[in-house]
């Protein structure tokens, strides 16, 4: 008990000083973008390179470790990863493939981690971080289509879910709704479903206040919206 008196408060001084500097570092990280990488453009292409980011190659290393089999992929970036998509849609075979931050280049370098699930469905909404990042619509486009048309099987339903508008600065918000035209216009030779989120989402042309928490991300009323979308789509394809 007496040596404890004597050890005990630098112990607890160690500890406090080693919480304090790991939050400090995390900190820095997050500061940084190195762990959230909205911005992490490689400087010779102006192309986010996934691998730069602690976080993709985290998701990506435990998605390919532990692969669950489903009937429906849930695949996109932060607004895909930050839902708990088994609670939101419950008595539904599904799984979580969202990764923060994630581009189309991410996207096309791991759509073999939603093959070996083997799903009936793959739900995509993905794009916005391309245009955060100012990458052409043209060049976004074409890499969306180019991973719907690796993901088509005839026995896979492919949803693609309009890329979500934000209450950020109107031109972002116009390079959004060029992309998702152009995403319904691929869809309506029947190869993929279109779902236009931003219908209810962001009827007035900008992401709805009460359904997101910072412009771009949802609040639960957001993700119901999602959901209560989704779901006709999901059932007609489940059937």
């Amino acid at each position: 008990m007496r040596r404890w008196r004597k050890i005990g408060p630098a112990l607890l001084a160690v500890c406090f000083l080693a919480s304090l500097s790991g939050g400090t570092v995390y900190g820095y990280f997050l500061h940084r973008n190195h762990l959230f990488p909205y911005r992490l453009l490689n400087p010779t292409k102006q192309q986010f390179d996934p691998w730069q980011s602690p976080w993709f190659r985290m998701r990506y290393g435990i998605i390919s470790a532990f692969p669950v089999y489903a009937d429906v992929v849930m695949l996109g970036d932060s607004l895909t990863e930050g839902a708990d998509w088994r609670a939101i849609l419950p008595g539904i075979d599904v799984t979580n493939q969202g990764i923060v931050g994630d581009t189309m280049v991410g996207l096309l370098l791991r759509l073999d981690l939603a093959e070996r699930t083997d799903p009936r469905v793959v739900a995509l909404m993905i794009g916005l971080n391309d245009l955060l990042s100012h990458q052409p619509v043209d060049e976004v486009y074409a890499q969306y289509a180019k991973a719907i048309g690796e993901l088509a099987s005839p026995r896979r339903c492919i949803i693609v879910q309009s890329t979500l508008l934000t209450r950020r600065d109107a031109a972002l918000n116009a390079a959004i709704s060029d992309l998702d035209q152009r995403l319904a216009q691929a869809c309506a030779d029947g190869k993929c479903s279109f779902v236009d989120l931003n219908a209810v989402l962001g009827p007035e042309g900008e992401l709805a206040a009460d359904a997101t928490v910072d412009g771009i991300h949802l609040t639960a009323r957001g993700y119901t919206l999602w959901r209560d979308a989704l779901l006709p789509h999901l059932g007609a394809c489940l059937r």
